[in-house]
């Protein structure tokens, strides 16, 4: 319980890439916070933490790194004509490279050539470049083709984003393939959806489409692939926890031979946080507070570690851990963890003969990966963003 979770990117659509008061909860929560950055990420952290916090966070190895030198993304070729169409992508940029990120930030954050050449090496003794293999993008094509994950996926982000819009029965979405790309065919009203949307979403940051849905459905992928090497809890918008509760349920679903299966996730809402977060985004607190905090959550951490999972116990340790200092005078508010809570009758379904084929679709690589964690005991517990709270006009 708490050992480690993972933070990506956090913010699909504007506002910053790493919610800074969120990674300054996670720190004081978690006995290991691994953030996987790229080059607006680590430029962001080495500005609003400072270098020598950002560091000091990396050498305790409270704070771990990996640095991305690529990404996914879906493309859309004929957009707006009968013959659109879209496909999965790895794309890079030789400039985005850590070697190449790394001195020419710090030389323009310190003034001095030398002395950023000197950080760089520093940083680069401490972070990892990582690099998304094309696979991954064919794991997300692959996705597409079970209908019954992409249906409920799709029809929960619906309710989430546009609660007011009901899709028609029978609700369409399905992908056809046709050669490397796949074309979308639905039946639900973009236009209906977004005069709803845009009553809290302005036109000018996003609306709703088929390509915006899908890839979602692809960063979630790309976030449970993150998660998954490393079995730690996943640092999520709310947008992507449902569509992880929708990957994992669907996982469980082809295993039991079932066409439903009972929900594997409990949110779990502890009511008396402190407001940490919105103390550090708004400026009144800084890293330099946050480090003080974590030296004294240490003993709560030794004393957590190892623990099962349980709710009293849960609930018990957040309560020290924010009553902690300078915490404990901020105003209260509510912390909200999805807890994964699947029975061991359903973790035992997944060591069963692979079904994949006789429910239609077969396990991917990465989904064979993702059953072979949850066998081993990872338990894809989700610390969960505020709904809409950067991109609402």
């Amino acid at each position: 319980m708490f050992e480690s979770i993972c933070i990506k990117r956090q913010n699909d659509f504007t506002g910053t890439p790493i919610d800074l008061g969120f990674l300054a909860e996670a720190l004081l929560f978690y006995q290991k916070v691994h953030v996987v950055a790229d080059r607006e990420i680590f430029q962001f952290l080495l500005r609003t933490c400072g270098i020598d916090i950002l560091l000091e966070l990396l050498q305790s190895d409270t704070l771990t790194m990996t640095y991305l030198e690529n990404g996914t993304g879906i493309r859309t070729h004929d957009q707006g004509t009968p013959q659109e169409r879209h496909d999965f992508i790895v794309f890079e940029a030789p400039s985005s490279s850590f070697q190449n990120v790394a001195p020419q930030t710090l030389q323009e954050l310190t003034g001095k050539s030398g002395k950023g050449r000197r950080l760089s090496q520093r940083f680069a003794a401490l972070v990892k470049p990582v690099r998304f293999t094309q696979s991954l993008s064919e794991e997300s094509a692959l996705d597409l083709k079970d209908g019954h994950y992409l249906r409920s996926a799709i029809s929960a982000l619906l309710s989430y984003f546009v609660p007011e819009y009901q899709p028609p029965q029978p609700f369409t979405f399905d992908v056809i393939q046709e050669g490397p790309f796949v074309r979308l065919v639905t039946n639900i009203d973009f236009s209906a959806v977004n005069n709803y949307y845009h009553l809290r979403v302005s036109p000018t940051i996003n609306s709703i489409t088929g390509p915006l849905l899908l890839g979602i459905l692809n960063s979630s992928r790309d976030d449970i692939h993150s998660a998954c090497s490393i079995a730690a809890d996943l640092a999520v918008p709310q947008s992507h926890s449902i569509v992880a509760r929708c990957k994992f349920e669907e996982v469980l679903r082809r295993r039991a031979f079932s066409e439903e299966v009972i929900s594997q996730f409990q949110d779990f809402v502890f009511k008396d946080g402190r407001a940490i977060r919105d103390a550090v985004n708004s400026g009144s607190r800084n890293f330099a507070d946050v480090l003080q905090l974590l030296d004294k959550a240490n003993r709560f951490k030794d004393w957590v570690k190892d623990q099962p999972e349980d709710t009293t116990l849960r609930e018990q340790y957040c309560r020290e851990v924010m009553r902690l200092d300078w915490a404990d005078r901020l105003p209260t508010k509510s912390i909200k963890w999805t807890l994964f809570t699947a029975a061991s009758t359903s973790i035992g379904l997944l060591s069963s003969p692979i079904v994949g084929a006789a429910m239609g679709v077969a396990l991917s690589a990465s989904d064979t990966s993702l059953v072979d964690q949850l066998i081993k005991g990872w338990r894809p517990n989700q610390f969960v963003q505020g709904p809409l709270q950067h991109f609402v006009a």
